[in-house]
């Protein structure tokens, strides 16, 4: 479900654009990728993708016409397992850029206390989201084993409503962000709050603890 259309839309670069459609066309079978752009109305991207640049172009209703089309095509649970491979899969295809971006890489963490690293990436991609991107972001330290990555702005709930959090893109990039960061652990992403259900933002709570 959608709500009404705002007035003035907000926009991810077209380099972040471009690696979401290649983390899509890897993670949705046969057709599915084809079949979506279709459905969403996003035809453009089949033959062209978003120029290889950061410039803001690549705008938060695509990205939120993209993930609502895969809950609709694949169903509720598919569809949000598909949204989080996706996530995941963007941090993974787009780390190497990301990371140079934001000035974080394995020289910068090497050394580093795994709560050290996990800190250091999180507050990376957000201080990257905010400089490149409309959606704004940061991290709260909210325990000693965990802490909150807010979303104010979000492209994946942009203009939606619904009953419940839907943002599980976030959740794979959190997701892939940590794995990144701790050398492959894996840890507990869960989304707390959402703006598609009436909340201010949408919050993630991390457990800094891996996952055993």
């Amino acid at each position: 479900m959608s709500a009404a259309a705002p007035s003035h839309t907000y926009f991810y670069p077209n380099k972040m654009g471009r690696v979401y459609l290649l983390s899509l066309k890897e993670v949705l079978i046969g057709d599915g990728y084809f079949d979506l752009l279709k459905r969403t109305g996003l035809s453009r991207f089949e033959d062209t993708l978003p120029p290889d640049n950061w410039t803001k172009g690549f705008s938060f209703d695509s990205i939120s016409s993209l993930n609502q089309g895969i809950e609709q095509y694949y169903g509720p649970r598919g569809g949000r397992r598909l949204a989080l491979l996706a996530g995941q899969k963007f941090f993974e295809l787009g780390s190497e850029s990301f990371g140079r971006f934001a000035g974080l890489n394995e020289l910068a963490l090497k050394g580093k206390s795994l709560p050290e690293k996990l800190n250091m990436g999180l507050a990376s991609m957000a201080r990257l989201m905010n400089e490149v991107s409309d959606q704004t972001t940061w991290i709260e330290e909210v325990g000693p084993q965990r802490l909150n990555y807010h979303v104010g702005m979000c492209p994946v709930c942009w203009t939606r409503l619904a009953e419940e959090p839907i943002c599980f893109y976030h959740v794979g990039f959190l997701k892939g962000t940590l794995s990144w960061c701790s050398s492959g652990l894996d840890f507990r992403v869960r989304q707390t709050s959402c703006i598609a259900v009436g909340d201010e933002q949408c919050v993630f709570r991390i457990d800094t603890v891996p996952i055993k």
